[in-house]
């Protein structure tokens, strides 16, 4: 039989990456939640967490659910629900990691090295540096470091690795990263507006003509600088969409950090309109790559094939980059909780909101598709989806194949939305230091064992297509026995794990202490 090899893209639908942001950022912060608990059980050397929690986040994924094309009475539900298990599994996080009598510490939640920033005396720069799945009372976590501090002006943020300057209409108009300028076709950061009228199915497409009626923002931006300090530096940038609403765009630069986060404030009032935000780029490579839950996907971004053209809309999970042919430069977006993308020569797109007819609100002549039939309970406070208020978190920077490992997208990604854990009690670890060697291997889930009292599982997930060995580096007393994903082991038990991996391996290893 002929076979096909490659991602199978669904020529249609394109809109559910966008529809309904409140339902996919309150999946994400639960799914963010409950890796979170499982971290903190994994330091304390606790077994799984309730499985009728996870089932019920991955209910969330149902058809219909997560992309935004149900009708209001399933959203009425989903957010409290998804919103009061993200909450009750921070409150377990906290629980098990507190001890009677003990000192403020901080607990690093992610399987990889975390820095965060604290203000320290006479403008001095202060570093919280956290182990892998580690708690540290905070006396000894915080040190003095020789970070360079941020210099602000309201047009321009640099850091000694970063520096970007703003045009009057609040855009990135110069970035240079490590000494290198990012090769930009236009001004970083446009916002679009589209009118948004898809012919079918309006929660679920994103019809082609919607991205050539695009309009970007008209006049200069209300811009200030928000906050400015050693530690990091705020720039706000104000602005009216017409009437469609209000932005605001805030450009933090952080000390040390090789990114630029931005946060988006948003007040949508036009319905059936479409947001993006574009990041305009030279970078000429064919492809570009795409977060996926395990690894990532190629996809042409230059004008070919009728199979190319199709993905005008296109789903990432985290991250994107657009790059020149050898992956050595290149721009990457990291998010928070959006993945609807668009990129097309150089062009990277990433959509923001989109006020669509919510299922079954429709006008009687626009139902094709829809469920006319389906039972009502409520009243529907508003045909719409999306309009109002949304807060968007996003970051940029340099795409390196060879970067650092914490600083490639898929670790930018984690670090930036995945705060440290604030407790009394007092020092934990899971046992594990981190991984040399490798840097397209990032861990990227730590779990409790199903099968071993006491012991965990560490995903390992290779996202850039490369092959190669590492070594997992573990603390005295414990051992890491290569598994498969239900845990039966499939090498034997040593003190310093080799990993062989190949493009988008999947590895897990079982760590226990002796």
């Amino acid at each position: 039989l002929p076979v096909y090899q490659g991602e199978l893209y669904l020529e249609y639908h394109r809109g559910t990456y966008t529809t309904h942001a409140d339902v996919k950022a309150a999946m994400r912060r639960a799914e963010r939640a409950l890796q979170v608990e499982e971290a903190a059980r994994c330091a304390r050397g606790r077994g799984p967490i309730d499985d009728a929690v996870w089932r019920r986040v991955v209910f969330a994924q149902f058809h219909d659910y997560i992309p935004g094309s149900s009708v209001h009475e399933v959203y009425d539900e989903a957010k409290a629900e998804l919103g009061e298990l993200a909450r009750e599994s921070a409150r377990r996080a906290v629980k098990t990691l507190a001890r009677k009598g003990g000192e403020a510490c901080i607990f690093n939640p992610l399987p990889r090295p975390a820095t965060h920033l604290v203000p320290g005396r006479n403008s001095s720069l202060r570093v919280l540096r956290l182990p892998p799945l580690s708690g540290l009372p905070l006396s000894a976590a915080v040190r003095d470091d020789g970070i360079a501090p941020v210099k602000a002006t309201p047009r321009r943020l640099e850091n000694g690795r970063v520096s970007a300057t703003l045009d009057a209409q609040g855009r990135i108009r110069r970035l240079v990263i490590d000494g290198c300028e990012v090769p930009l076709r236009a001004p970083l950061g446009e916002v679009m507006v589209y009118p948004d009228h898809p012919a079918m199915f309006a929660a679920w497409d994103i019809d082609r003509p919607t991205l050539t009626l695009g309009r970007p923002l008209r006049g200069a931006a209300q811009i200030t600088l928000e906050k400015s300090g050693p530690e990091r530096a705020t720039i706000a940038c104000r602005r009216g969409m017409g009437y469609a609403g209000e932005i605001v765009v805030r450009y933090t630069l952080e000390a040390g950090a090789a990114q630029v986060r931005i946060d988006v404030e948003l007040d949508l009032r036009k319905p059936l309109t479409l947001v993006k935000m574009l990041f305009p780029t030279e970078f000429a490579g064919r492809q570009a790559r795409f977060g996926a839950p395990f690894g990532s996907v190629l996809r042409e971004q230059v004008p070919g094939a009728p199979a190319a053209e199709a993905q005008w809309e296109v789903a990432a999970s985290r991250w994107a980059a657009v790059f020149d042919e050898t992956e050595a430069d290149g721009l990457f977006v990291a998010t928070e909780a959006k993945y609807g993308f668009s990129v097309r020569d150089g062009v990277l797109g990433l959509s923001l909101v989109r006020s669509a007819h919510v299922t079954c609100e429709e006008p009687p002549s626009d139902r094709a598709g829809s469920h006319p039939h389906a039972l009502r309970r409520t009243h529907a406070p508003s045909q719409f989806s999306d309009l109002g208020h949304h807060q968007i978190a996003l970051a940029i920077g340099r795409h390196r194949a060879d970067a650092p490992r914490d600083e490639q997208a898929a670790a930018v990604a984690d670090l930036l939305f995945t705060p440290p854990v604030a407790y009394r009690g007092t020092a934990c670890a899971a046992g594990f230091l981190g991984i040399e060697g490798g840097e397209s291997l990032h861990p990227v889930w730590a779990k409790p064992s199903e099968m071993v009292r006491g012991a965990w599982v560490l995903r390992l997930n290779e996202v850039l297509g490369r092959r190669g060995r590492a070594r997992l580096k573990l603390a005295p007393g414990w051992r890491a026995r290569r598994v498969d994903l239900s845990e039966q082991p499939v090498g034997p038990a040593r003190n310093g794990a080799g990993v062989d991996f190949t493009p988008y391996d999947l590895v897990s290893f079982l760590l226990v202490k002796s």
